[in-house]
């Protein structure tokens, strides 16, 4: 399963930049395919601020994954990125809106890999509206909306780095890098199963890590948890939604019945 939303940790390199990697695409070990999960997303204390959907389905020879949440307040969030995972994974489109008051701004993100063009709107609480609009030279290793889907295929490499998007608001390429230091059980039911814990931050050269700690802009670390078997399986991140947004975590969701008793019955009448 794929997480969206934890691509945009990053605003914070601010005008200070980012240190930069040569790039490499990640190579294909785990094809993602067609699916349908339920997602909730919490705030840092656990309580919940919202529930969602995945969705992953074939585009032509792509694929297009879509994380959506809905807030009890109106607010709505909606990720959306298409890729292709022919040998290496490679971004195509990406696309981010989120809105209402959950959010302390309006914001919309759209991105494609072919031309480079981009397209950053943001509307503060009672500001006026900016539009930020060009084009930028992207690596080949630019993971905008698919960190989760590169973690799940670097459960056999303890550290790799790629690259993302950031808006600050205008587009910064940024390094990252994923780093598995530590195993950590989770439960199922009352068996006890490693989950790989990834941890996801910007790289800063020593100049950039000291002028962003004085300034107390030290992007926070996000984290994602994998269930590493056969198959990776994802367990929980945590991680930021949108430029300057506080850290938040997403775990998967089991649909329930509105009453207790749950569906009737179906099977053959005797």
């Amino acid at each position: 399963m794929r997480l969206v939303f934890l691509e945009l940790l990053l605003p914070v390199c601010l005008s200070i930049g980012c240190a930069s990697a040569p790039a490499a695409p990640i190579p294909v070990l785990y094809p993602e395919g067609s699916l349908h999960g339920f997602v909730v997303l919490k705030d840092a204390s656990g309580t919940v601020l919202a529930y969602g959907d995945q969705v992953v389905k074939t585009q032509g020879q792509a694929m297009n994954c879509r994380m959506t949440f809905h807030f009890p307040d109106g607010s709505f969030f909606e990720e959306q990125v298409t890729y292709t995972q022919q040998g290496v994974f490679r971004m195509q489109q990406y696309s981010l809106v989120s809105r209402g008051p959950a959010f302390e701004k309006d914001q919309q993100i759209s991105i494609d890999a072919a031309t480079g063009q981009y397209r950053f709107t943001t509307r503060p609480r009672g500001q006026k509206e900016q539009v930020f609009e060009g084009k930028i030279e992207l690596p080949d290793d630019v993971y905008n909306g698919m960190v989760m889907i590169v973690a799940k295929n670097l459960t056999k490499q303890p550290r790799t780095r790629v690259h993302f998007v950031a808006f600050t608001p205008k587009p910064r390429i940024v390094a990252i890098e994923l780093t598995a230091p530590d195993s950590q059980p989770v439960m199922l039911g009352d068996t006890p199963r490693p989950a790989m814990h990834f941890v996801v931050k910007p790289k800063l050269d020593i100049v950039e890590h000291t002028v962003a700690k004085l300034l107390d802009k030290l992007p926070p670390d996000s984290s994602i948890w994998l269930v590493a078997d056969d198959v990776p399986a994802f367990v929980r991140a945590d991680a930021t939604l949108v430029p300057d947004g506080p850290l938040w975590r997403i775990e998967l969701a089991v649909p329930r019945w509105p009453n207790a008793s749950g569906p009737a019955a179906t099977g053959p009448k005797r």
